[in-house]
C-alpha cells in the first residue's frame, strides 16, 4: 500500500534491528508509484504502546524541509489535512526546516528577513524548535530529531508519516482513515534488498550489521509508536 508519494526520489537509508515479518503482497488498493521489485514490510504489533484505549488515537504528519524550506504543495496538504481532520482522528504537524541560510522568528512567532530565508505562516506554525544540520548523505540525526519531537509531543499519537518537500496525498482522506484504523498498529514501508557493495561503500553502514539487515528503504513510510521509540533508541546502542 502506497500512501503518499513523492515526484523527487531522495533516498534515505535507515536500518533499524527489528523484529519484523516480511512478506510479498501486492497493491490492491490500485496507487501509483510501486517500484518493481519492492515489497511492502509491515510490522505487527500487539495492543497501543503507552495505553492508548485508541479513542483519541490519532496521526502525525513529519515532514524534512530543505533548501528555502517551501513545502511545495502546501495548498494541496492544508486542505487534505483539514477533510482528514473531519474523520474523528487527531492530526498533528511536525516540520523540520534544514537551510544553509539561516531561519530568524520574531519575538511574536513570525519570521524575519534578514540574512535568513522566509517560511510560509502554515510552514512557520508547524516547526519544530530545534533544528538539525543534514546534507545529502547526512539526513538521519535529523530525522530522529523530528521524531522524537513528534513521540514526545502527543502521546495518543500512533502513526508516524515521515514525508519530504515534495510528497503528495494520492489517497482520498477517507481512504487514509480506513487504512488507519485496519492498520494503526502496523508500520508500513517499502523496501528492498541493499542495491550496493555494502562492503565497498560505506553508505549506512550496513557493513556492520548482520546480512539479513542489509536493506534500502524508500524516505517516505508509515511507523507505529512503538517503533518510533525504536528509533529513538537505537543510536544509544549502536554509535558506530
Amino acid at each position: 500500500m502506497v500512501i503518499f508519494r513523492s515526484f523527487v526520489f531522495l533516498q534515505v537509508y535507515v536500518v533499524i534491528i527489528l523484529e519484523i515479518k516480511l512478506f510479498n503482497k501486492t497493491n490492491s488498493a490500485g496507487v501509483s508509484g510501486s517500484k518493481s521489485g519492492h515489497l511492502i514490510m509491515e510490522h505487527n504489533i500487539d495492543g497501543d504502546s503507552d495505553g492508548s484505549d485508541g479513542s483519541d488515537a490519532g496521526i502525525a504528519l513529519c515532514f524534512m524541509l530543505s533548501g528555502d524550506c517551501i513545502l511545495q504543495q502546501e495548498p494541496l496538504w492544508i486542505r487534505w489535512i483539514q477533510q482528514l481532520s473531519h474523520g474523528n482522528i487527531n492530526v498533528e504537524v511536525y516540520i523540520h526546516c534544514s537551510s544553509k541560510k539561516t531561519i530568524y522568528r520574531c519575538s511574536n512567532g513570525s519570521n524575519g528577513m534578514t540574512n535568513g530565508i522566509q517560511l510560509s505562516p502554515w510552514v512557520s506554525a508547524h516547526t519544530i524548535p530545534i533544528q538539525t544540520p543534514t546534507s545529502y548523505t547526512y539526513i538521519v540525526p535529523a530525522v530522529l530529531n523530528l521524531f522524537q519531537y513528534a513521540y514526545m509531543d502527543k502521546q495518543s499519537t500512533l502513526w508516524f508519516c515521515l514525508l519530504t518537500d515534495t510528497c503528495v496525498p494520492i489517497v482520498s482522506p477517507e481512504y487514509f482513515i480506513t487504512q488507519f484504523h485496519q492498520l494503526k498498529h502496523q508500520s508500513i514501508i517499502r523496501w528492498s534488498r541493499a542495491s550496493w557493495n555494502v562492503q565497498f561503500h560505506k553508505r549506512a553502514n550496513l557493513h556492520l550489521l548482520p546480512s539479513q539487515y542489509h536493506l534500502e528503504n524508500d524516505p517516505w513510510g508509515i511507523y507505529t509508536r512503538e517503533h518510533i521509540h525504536k528509533f529513538i533508541q537505537f543510536p544509544g546502542g549502536y554509535r558506530q
